[in-house]
């Protein structure tokens, strides 16, 4: 899975290679048929990812007791899900139903107003927020006795310099922060991020009008060369 992901293999080249070590290893050998089956023997020890249904024009995300069963956002009332041609809530769509008499369309019901709807009626969302939980990392990483360890770095390990901001805790903001929250500071092993976030085109393409805009948290307990 890990050269998958790094050389960018296809999913059907993955299945053949499957077949090819269930074929050279001696029988019976537990090799999995295919992508879906590796899928789900690597899926205890994988880490969270959830997917939220989002504005798109950024107003909300469709979560909790509140959004969680909208379908239309309260702020700017744009549908969460994508439509057609056919169904869509303008009244510009209504007057060209009007205008193409020889097609047989049938007329929408109230459940039946967005696509893209497949066969199953399956609606898909305009726009996903993908959410990797920072709790299930952090388990992980103080799972860890070296990395553990590690997280006090920048308390006991680190290297000051008077005069030289060398470190973010050398700021004035992180002993402000200090200085708000005693508790919290005295506690060396306690996480502090830092969030930030940037655009980019995944594809490369210069042409391209999609951009993904990742908000990143960076850990500052850790080593700067980590």
């Amino acid at each position: 899975m890990i050269l998958k992901a790094k050389y960018g293999w296809s999913d059907s080249s993955f299945n053949d290679l499957m077949k090819l070590l269930s074929w050279l290893l001696p029988k019976p050998n537990f090799v999995p048929e295919n992508m879906y089956q590796a899928k789900k023997i690597i899926s205890p020890f994988t880490m969270g990812i959830e997917r939220i249904h989002a504005c798109p024009n950024y107003r909300i995300l469709y979560r909790g007791e509140t959004f969680g069963k909208l379908e239309k956002c309260p702020t700017c009332g744009t549908s969460c899900y994508k439509q057609n041609d056919i169904y869509k809530d303008d009244d510009q769509a209504s007057s060209k139903r009007k205008k193409r008499k020889k097609k047989c369309v049938p007329e929408p019901s109230e459940e039946d107003t967005c696509l893209g709807i497949d066969v199953n009626k399956r609606r898909f969302p305009k726009l996903v927020m993908w959410y990797l939980n920072p709790i299930d990392r952090l388990r992980r990483m103080f799972a860890n006795l070296r990395e553990g360890k590690l997280m006090c770095w920048w308390h006991e390990e680190r290297i000051q310099d008077e005069g030289k901001l060398s470190h973010p805790a050398d700021g004035t903001q992180w002993k402000r922060f200090d200085e708000m929250y005693p508790e919290f500071a005295n506690y060396p092993r306690n996480v502090r991020f830092a969030l930030r976030t940037d655009g980019m085109n995944p594809f490369g393409e210069r042409n391209s009008i999609h951009s993904t805009w990742a908000v990143i948290l960076t850990i500052y307990n850790l080593p700067t060369w980590l």
